[in-house]
C-alpha cells in the first residue's frame, strides 16, 4: 500500500464535484410542497435521511443502477449522496444535486430520478391520488372539525425502495 501526502486541495476538489439534475414537477408544480412531502411521516427522521429545516433540503445516499452502460463514467461506489431542493427560482422542478461525481450515465440519472419520484410520490398516479385526497380533505374540513386534514397535502413520504420501507416497518413494529 502506497502512502501519499495530500495538501487537502485534492480532497476539496473531489468534494466540490457534483452533478445537478432537474426533475420537472409537471401537474404537481402548482401544489407540490417539498417540506410537506418529506415531513409527512416520521420515517424522514430515520437514518440515512437528513432534513435541513433551515434550507428546506432533503439529503441521503441513493443507489446507482448496478450495471453501467457508460464505461467512461467511473463511479467507485454503488451509491452517491444527493440533496433535493425546491428552489424558488425553479418553481416547476426539483433540483437534485449528486455529490462526488463529475458525470452520470443516462442509466444512473434515470435510476436516481426514479428513486426521487418514488420517495416524493411524483408520478402521475400519485398526483391524481393527492388531488383526490385534497378534494376529500377539503370536504371533510368543512363538514367536520378536521382542518388539520386539509394541511396534510396527500403525499406520504417513503423510502427509495420497497425493501427499505419493509425493513423500517418491520423494525418499528412493537418496538416498545
Amino acid at each position: 500500500m502506497e502512502n501519499t501526502k495530500s495538501d487537502g486541495k485534492e480532497e476539496e476538489e473531489e468534494e466540490e464535484e457534483s452533478v445537478v439534475l432537474e426533475i420537472p414537477l409537471g401537474d404537481a408544480a402548482e401544489t407540490f410542497n417539498l417540506e410537506k412531502a418529506v415531513c409527512s411521516h416520521g420515517l424522514f427522521m430515520m437514518s440515512p435521511n437528513l432534513w435541513d429545516p433551515l434550507s428546506r433540503t432533503f439529503s441521503r445516499p441513493l443507489r446507482l443502477s448496478l450495471s453501467d452502460s457508460d464505461p467512461q463514467v467511473s463511479t467507485p461506489t454503488t451509491s452517491l449522496f444527493v440533496s433535493i431542493s425546491h428552489l424558488p427560482h425553479l418553481p416547476r422542478s426539483l433540483s437534485v444535486r449528486v455529490y462526488r461525481t463529475r458525470r452520470l450515465s443516462l442509466e444512473h440519472q434515470e435510476s436516481l430520478v426514479a428513486q426521487v419520484v418514488r420517495m416524493l410520490r411524483l408520478s402521475e398516479t400519485d398526483e391524481r391520488n393527492a388531488r383526490e385526497f385534497r378534494k376529500m380533505a377539503e370536504a371533510a374540513a368543512t363538514e367536520e372539525n378536521c382542518s388539520w386534514l386539509a394541511d396534510f397535502g396527500g403525499r406520504v413520504f417513503r423510502s427509495p425502495t420497497l425493501f427499505e420501507d419493509m425493513v423500517k416497518c418491520i423494525l418499528l413494529c412493537n418496538c416498545q
